[in-house]
């Protein structure tokens, strides 16, 4: 990962109605898209009857420890036992996640952990495959004063199996890709620490987050702004100043939610960068999934709508 060289900076951090020959496709397949990662799934009761959400910066803190299969799109992307990046799986043999934690990598040291909620421990149905190539974006230029385009692809060496544990996020549409989501509540999940000076936890974590409103965020600058967005942070009433949010290990993790447009679970942003502590004041800033569609289509042939 690229911690190091972007500290003094920051510390980094699809949907549609199916017709029926895209729902018999994805049946066939396997696929199953309801209700993952959405504000429907089972544990996602609001604490106190009212939304609260958890700050984002590297790591999740405060987090929810998620269940077996809530986020069978989740995925580790490691570098070694427990040195991962969060990714989402997005077809068959393709895996979505931040630029910067491919920079310096080579595809040989790269393995992707699927189907699983830990990182240390061979669970039952846990998919690990090697990567056949790795793409950052090619305009993503870590040492800039400002970090955009920070979103990169793994390919995997064989593709997988759907089943309930492992299952594609959507990408958004091209008519959600013109939406900016703001005040739009979504759900991010991964493995990064749980303190500001804590280690890689290998426990799957989720925290809920709204999606900044315009101009509250001060991290969002420079030419390419348009194609990020951030999440608030926000604190419990009562227990301290510390939000709730990500972490160290986060980033490429996936920002789900509900779509206003189609009410359905789609993937709107990728973990990149927040600020300087963990679960204090900062937001987190997220690249925009929706302003690299053609992107993506590009490399991988994947067309989301």
């Amino acid at each position: 990962m690229l911690w190091a060289a972007v500290a003094a900076l920051a510390t980094l951090l699809a949907v549609t109605a199916q017709t029926p020959a895209e729902a018999d496709q994805n049946q066939a397949r396997g696929v199953d898209w309801s209700g993952q990662g959405s504000d429907r799934v089972r544990g996602d009761e609001d604490q106190g009857g009212s939304q609260q959400a958890w700050h984002a910066d590297k790591r999740i803190t405060r987090g929810r420890e998620a269940y077996r299969g809530q986020f069978p799109h989740q995925a580790g992307v490691c570098f070694g036992r427990l040195n991962c990046c969060g990714g989402s799986l997005i077809s068959q043999q393709w895996v979505l996640t931040a630029a910067h934690c491919l920079t310096g990598k080579t595809k040989d040291k790269v393995t992707v952990k699927l189907g699983t909620n830990r990182l240390d421990v061979k669970e039952d149905g846990r998919m690990q495959i090697k990567a056949s190539q790795i793409i950052s974006h090619e305009s993503f230029r870590p040492n800039d004063k400002y970090i955009h385009h920070d979103i990169g692809l793994v390919k995997l060496q064989r593709p997988v199996k759907y089943n309930k544990l492992i299952q594609p996020v959507r990408l958004p549409t091209t008519e959600e890709a013109r939406d900016k989501h703001h005040g739009l509540w979504g759900k991010i999940s991964g493995w990064g620490a749980t303190r500001t000076d804590g280690y890689q936890n290998p426990k799957l974590k989720w925290a809920r987050l709204p999606v900044s409103q315009p101009g509250k965020c001060r991290f969002l600058d420079g030419p390419s702004a348009h194609t990020q967005f951030c999440t608030d942070v926000y604190d419990y009433k009562g227990k301290g100043t510390q939000g709730h949010g990500t972490c160290s290990g986060d980033s490429g993790s996936p920002y789900i939610a509900d779509h206003r447009l189609k009410n359905t679970p789609v993937q709107l942003g990728v973990l990149s960068y927040g600020g300087l502590t963990c679960g204090e004041t900062a937001p987190s800033v997220y690249t925009h999934v929706g302003s690299y569609l053609p992107w993506i289509k590009h490399h991988t042939g994947i067309d989301s709508g």
